[in-house]
């Protein structure tokens, strides 16, 4: 694929992603995948797999939107830093069980003490929450 087809893909998986589209997402891949989750025992590897993960995010976040805030592009591959946001009001389900949301958030603090929180990034898929 070209870079071009890489960052065409990406966008489609991004606008899925936020617009709360599981079949879309889901559609965007290849017959043979494997994605992989921290959350997850193990790799999901079937289209139908796919749409319970996308859609057990949408579930536990039904107002959760996506911003892309860095990007990575090869002729091979994407790799990309995303914000979540969104309110979590429903369970957290992966390959059929219930998650528990655990509080985390990984910040890196300024140096100046008048500030509170500089950059705060998640790069796993894990859930992060604020009290």
């Amino acid at each position: 694929m070209s870079r071009e087809e890489i960052e065409r893909l990406d966008d489609q998986g991004m606008a899925a992603w936020d617009g709360h589209d599981a079949e879309g997402f889901a559609n965007l891949f290849a017959d043979k995948f494997a994605v992989n989750d921290v959350a997850m025992p193990e790799p999901v590897t079937t289209k139908d797999g796919v749409r319970q993960y996308a859609q057990g995010w949408f579930t536990a976040f039904p107002d959760m939107s996506v911003k892309q805030t860095n990007r990575v592009v090869s002729d091979e591959a994407v790799a990309a830093e995303l914000q979540f946001t969104g309110t979590n009001t429903g369970p957290m389900m992966m390959a059929g069980k219930e998650i528990p949301l655990a509080r985390a958030w990984p910040a890196r603090a300024p140096t100046s003490p008048a500030s509170r929180v500089a950059r705060s990034s998640s790069l796993t898929p894990t859930p992060t929450c604020r009290a």
